[in-house]
């Protein structure tokens, strides 16, 4: 499952990254005219706020999509809390009748960010990332970050709301009151409860929810900033919370960072199309202790269990100056196999698959993925330089010698 929901995220990335541009550059350029006949002048730097942290996240998808590629669970908190921003965002424009001519992307980033979310949080493995995080996270100090920032934040909204409804007029910021209230402050309860009560989930959306707000709490600066540049009103009392609230937060975000460490995972992907059918290729390739490319040279140390599929099996393999001992973990029938290397290169949790699937034509396609990982970048690099090599080489032996004995068997039965 998980990597169908990571190339569904893939192709909304593809499309949410130039809307994204789109959205947000014009209104930079032109200083905010796109919003002169929807907004009061006075709110034009707050838009202009959002739309600079907006241009930021796609650079910050982008590394998020890169670290999710190389197997950190971290990526995903990057990934999402750039989408959650991006939804909260353009809810404001959509709902809130921008009606300019970027209304439809406004529209459109509401729900690619939307359903972009709901994906990345059914993808992320809950279990890998509470592994990795260490005790220096900042559990306590999140509880009361978002706890704290909960009830200020419920307390002036309500007693907004109160006023309005004294002087029979919706205030001008309701929209923010009903995002706020109904999806951002529950959020940071849950995420607070979550923490306390020490669950998985609480570590992740709490890494997540610390990087919305201090891009939240950014873009409102900036906001701020323009605002008495400009020669505005502003609250004092806002702008010390709010800067007292995206510094927290920015702390936050640097002690969680710091506190989840994954090591580096590296991926090496080779495939060949053989025209054979899946059954005559998966009879040849079904024997962990038999490979019909002649580089390699396998010698059986370990049977498997036999009822459990051979699970189990430790097979040697040499080919050029490389030896490497290999343990048979997974087995599926007529789709694929999965082993484990044990020894013969400096890399951790070494898991390779060779998986088939037919093409139709009677052709079938051979692939071969490799994961792995380093906690630094420069032996990962070498170790897939060396395995790639081989990976492409054997299977294009594996290529020749399948389809030179479909034939044989194709002339003998004919």
């Amino acid at each position: 499952m998980q990597r169908s929901t990571e190339n569904i995220l893939t192709r909304i990335t593809y499309f949410i990254l130039p809307l994204l541009l789109i959205a947000a550059v014009p209104s930079f350029i032109s200083g905010g005219s796109i919003y002169q006949h929807y907004l009061e002048p006075h709110l034009i730097p707050e838009a202009l706020g959002k739309d600079i942290i907006t241009i930021l996240c796609v650079p910050m998808i982008y590394w998020g999509h890169s670290l999710i590629g190389r197997g950190q669970q971290k990526g995903w908190v990057v990934f999402l809390a750039a989408f959650v921003y991006i939804f909260y965002t353009y809810s404001l424009y959509a709902f809130g009748g921008i009606l300019n001519a970027l209304f439809p992307v406004y529209v459109a980033l509401v729900c690619l960010s939307f359903y972009g979310a709901i994906t990345g949080f059914l993808s992320i493995d809950i279990g890998l990332f509470k592994k990795n995080v260490s005790k220096a996270f900042p559990r306590n100090s999140m509880i009361v970050f978002f706890a704290g920032t909960a009830l200020i934040l419920y307390g002036v909204w309500l007693f907004d709301s109160y006023q309005a409804h004294i002087q029979k007029v919706a205030p001008e910021h309701i929209l923010i009151i009903v995002l706020d209230m109904a999806i951002i402050l529950p959020a940071f309860f849950v995420a607070a409860w979550w923490l306390w009560k020490q669950r998985n989930w609480g570590y992740a959306m709490g890494g997540v929810l610390v990087l919305v707000a201090f891009s939240l709490g950014l873009s409102k600066m900036v906001a701020l900033a323009q605002q008495m540049l400009k020669g505005f009103d502003y609250s004092t009392g806002m702008l010390l919370f709010y800067s007292l609230f995206t510094l927290a937060a920015g702390i936050l975000c640097y002690l969680f960072w710091g506190a989840v460490s994954e090591k580096r995972a590296w991926t090496i992907v080779a495939e060949k199309k053989v025209i054979a059918p899946l059954e005559f290729v998966w009879q040849e390739l079904s024997d962990f202790f038999q490979l019909d490319a002649p580089s390699l040279d396998i010698e059986k140390e370990k049977e498997g269990d036999p009822n459990n599929d051979q699970k189990g099996a430790i097979r040697k393999v040499r080919t050029g100056k490389y030896l490497f001992r290999e343990e048979l973990i997974g087995y599926e029938p007529y789709f694929s196999y999965s082993y484990k290397m044990l020894s013969g290169l400096p890399a951790r949790d070494y898991v390779g698959t060779i998986a088939i699937t037919e093409l139709g034509d009677g052709r079938t396609n051979i692939s071969w993925d490799v994961n792995y990982r380093f906690r630094f970048p420069v032996p990962g690099i070498l170790v897939k330089r060396r395995i790639r090599p081989i990976m492409q080489h054997t299977l294009d032996e594996l290529k020749r010698s399948l389809e030179k004995k479909y034939d044989k068997q194709q002339e003998a039965i004919g």
